[in-house]
């Protein structure tokens, strides 16, 4: 037996396999697509608004009384981002935000920008984008110290120390007429608080490309409508549950939003 000839042709045989699986197998891997090649990117913007328009931090609006109306801080807990995928399985895009409208929108140009946040999600198509308005009891029953420099939870200004709670919104602003020029300061905490806010909305993900969602929050219709309003003057602030004020208010917000 020639035992040159066959260790040549037992080298040929596993040269012939290694090249095989180089070739063959990537090209399988590219044919059925890559995670990152089947991921795109969804912006959601968050923009203020006051009866349709820009909002704009110290600029004057009117109320449903016609008395003057600005807004000096705006500003609330955002936790649990979510959709509906295209399995109508519920996915948690992103845990908790600090939407800051005291520090965007102190200009018109910075205000029509809005606030945004982006997220990577697998293609597919969605649906009923929704967040809620506070924090959940399981992160409301905690303190500043319990969350690392940086975190909005980690700042003593958005808790109250004596109630055991978080703050989980801050509008604050003056009104005024030919008798009062009033400064107002609504704001909400406590479980009881805590409010969903759901759309009926459907959009796609796309390969290596970015899908834009704008939520317009109104801050006029938190407030009431032409009927049946809050009358800020004999109610200038509120920071507890008594008389059903924060409660009341809390349901309006939770409606205020729209999705473009």
């Amino acid at each position: 037996m020639n035992f040159k000839s066959v260790e040549l042709k037992t080298i040929a045989l596993f040269l012939n396999i290694a090249l095989f699986t180089v070739v063959f197998f990537p090209s399988c891997n590219n044919n059925n697509g890559g995670d990152a090649a089947q991921e795109g990117k969804l912006a959601v913007i968050f923009k203020a608004k006051y009866d349709g328009q820009t909002m704009v931090l110290n600029k004057t609006y009117k109320y449903f009384d016609q008395s003057d109306i600005t807004f000096t801080r705006s500003e609330f807990f955002m936790t649990d981002l979510m959709v509906l995928d295209q399995n109508s399985q519920q996915k948690t895009i992103s845990n908790t935000n600090f939407v800051n409208f005291t520090e965007k929108n102190k200009t018109e140009a910075s205000a029509e920008q809005g606030i945004s946040y982006e997220f990577t999600l697998p293609v597919g198509t969605y649906k009923n984008l929704g967040f809620h308005i506070g924090l959940p009891p399981s992160l409301n029953s905690m303190q500043p110290s319990d969350f690392t420099v940086g975190s909005p939870l980690a700042e003593g200004t958005n808790y109250w120390a004596g109630w055991k709670s978080y703050i989980f919104s801050k509008f604050e602003g003056t009104i005024k007429n030919q008798n009062f020029n009033d400064a107002f300061g609504y704001h909400s905490g406590f479980d009881e608080a805590y409010r969903t806010v759901q759309f009926t909305n459907n959009f796609d993900i796309k390969a290596n490309e970015t899908t834009t969602l704008v939520i317009e929050f109104d801050h006029k219709p938190m407030f009431g409508n032409n009927v049946d309003y809050f009358d800020i003057y004999s109610q200038l602030v509120f920071h507890d549950t008594k008389g059903g004020y924060m409660a009341r208010f809390m349901d309006l917000m939770s409606k205020s939003f729209s999705i473009k």
